[in-house]
């Protein structure tokens, strides 16, 4: 709820900057890997949900760094990824 608050601002470039902020935080390096793939899914769900385009669109800008993230972070890791989280990847992947 706090971030559809947040990105459905009467001025849709104040929308699109938070979108990106919060990319930018969730895919850098102090923030868990597992944690960021969970925020960046929920990111992506709240973005679609909202009746002003531009979080979405920046959300769809940023399709190629979600997937190298999810790929070099969460397959490429050592970590053992819980089935369900590859399961939704694979979905949502194959979609597109």
């Amino acid at each position: 709820m706090c971030l559809r608050g947040i990105f459905q601002q009467s001025e849709s470039i104040w929308n699109g900057n938070a979108v990106e902020s919060y990319v930018k935080v969730l895919m850098g390096a102090k923030v868990p890997a597992f944690v960021a793939a969970v925020g960046l899914g929920v990111l992506a769900d709240v973005c679609k949900r909202l009746k002003n385009d531009t979080p979405m669109e920046v959300i769809e800008s940023s399709k190629s760094a979600f997937y190298e993230f999810f790929v070099k972070e969460l397959c490429g890791s050592k970590i053992r990824v819980p089935l369900y989280v590859m399961v939704c990847v694979c979905v949502l992947t194959a979609g597109n």
